[in-house]
């Protein structure tokens, strides 16, 4: 396994001890094996997939009527994930550089703050205590100048 992933042995291992410990695999010590829980994980790939199909037409027609371009984001925990993204030609003084499968957190992030907005209240106040809430570099005015 370690090798097919082009890590070490004592990386894979840990990356295998970690997916135990969150539950998407089992171990005896010495092997390990799938737990019906990774299927989450490839069930939320097709899905995004199925969406960003979905989607696609809608931010084409998007991108043609503002001349400028288009995402589609989901949120996974605390940061934003692109699934779906339309470009115009580069043209643009600014551009953000992401592609399919980029991640961001979510609250520095214009379109992340969007996401977290129409989250249910408690999910939200959950949110606000687990993550740090300082002034983004980025995304801040102040710090811009």
């Amino acid at each position: 396994m370690a090798e097919l992933a082009g890590v070490t042995r004592a990386a894979a291992r840990r990356f295998l001890l970690t997916l135990a410990e969150v539950g998407y695999v089992h171990t005896d010590g010495k092997r390990f094996w799938l737990r019906p829980r990774i299927l989450e994980l490839g069930n939320a790939f097709l899905s995004s997939q199925a969406l960003a199909e979905v989607a696609r037409p809608h931010l084409d027609k998007l991108v043609a009527e503002v001349d400028d371009s288009a995402a589609l984001c989901v949120l996974a925990d605390d940061e934003i994930v692109y699934v779906g993204l339309v470009r115009t030609p580069a043209r643009r003084i600014m551009a953000l550089n992401v592609t399919i499968g980029s991640r961001i957190p979510a609250r520095p992030s214009s379109m992340g703050r969007v996401l977290l907005a129409f989250q249910p209240e408690q999910w939200r106040a959950e949110y606000l205590k687990r993550v740090e809430l300082q002034r983004s570099r980025q995304t801040d005015r102040c710090t811009r100048r």
